[in-house]
């Protein structure tokens, strides 16, 4: 299955699994390999390396959390709770329209404000787009120096900023059903009718 420009791979499982022996003194081999490729002195012990693990999965575990308030334990304890509703998610609206102004800047090179999709207009104002446009070309020699200056200011953390100012301004949660159905419309795929038939597919996009 051919994947749409712009979108990457969903969940995609790239799972992996760091192993540490902590003042270990006995070879690790097998899983990690000969201490002489795996391993490095630390404090008179061997200290192994991180290893990828290829021929397993490692699945996260959905429990409840009360030691960071965000991620997975915390959704599921504030469910357990009554006080979020895990039927709805972010509206696909928002990437959608992150994925039109990239195209229009990385790939076309539009720096145009007017031409930006609303809702990247609605967190990002004409002023500071203008000082940031002038301030990465004033320091990039070619195409690709602009694209690295551009994607280290506009990056996860500035997109994250963008994701909740748009939920918590303009769009709020909706379905999780017909997100994900949009999302696999991107990508060429009917839309599913039910959560089970959703993850399923997901999955079967996921082992490609």
């Amino acid at each position: 299955m051919s994947f749409p420009k712009g979108f990457s791979r969903p969940g995609r499982s790239l799972f992996t699994a760091s192993a540490f022996a902590s003042g270990a003194r006995v070879p690790l081999g097998g899983l990690l390999g000969s201490p002489g490729r795996r391993a490095a002195r630390h404090r008179g012990g061997w200290r192994a390396r991180p290893a990828v693990i290829h021929a397993q999965q490692l699945t996260p575990s959905p429990r409840v959390s009360e030691r960071v308030p965000f991620g997975t334990g915390r959704a599921i304890q504030e469910k357990m709770l009554g006080i979020r509703d895990l039927d709805v998610t972010y509206s696909f609206k928002i990437f959608r329209a992150l994925k039109e102004w990239l195209e229009l800047v990385i790939e076309n090179a539009v720096y145009d404000y007017e031409r930006f999709p609303k809702l990247i207009k609605l967190f990002l104002n004409n002023d500071q787009w203008c000082l940031t446009l002038e301030m990465l070309k004033s320091n990039s020699a070619s195409t690709a120096t602009f694209k690295d200056r551009f994607y280290k200011t506009f990056d996860a953390f500035w997109i994250l900023k963008y994701v909740h100012f748009i939920k918590e301004h303009h769009i709020s949660d909706s379905s999780l059903i017909v997100n994900a159905n949009e999302l696999l419309n991107e990508f060429g795929v009917t839309s599913k009718n039910t959560l089970h038939e959703l993850l399923e597919e997901y999955k079967e996009i996921d082992k490609q």
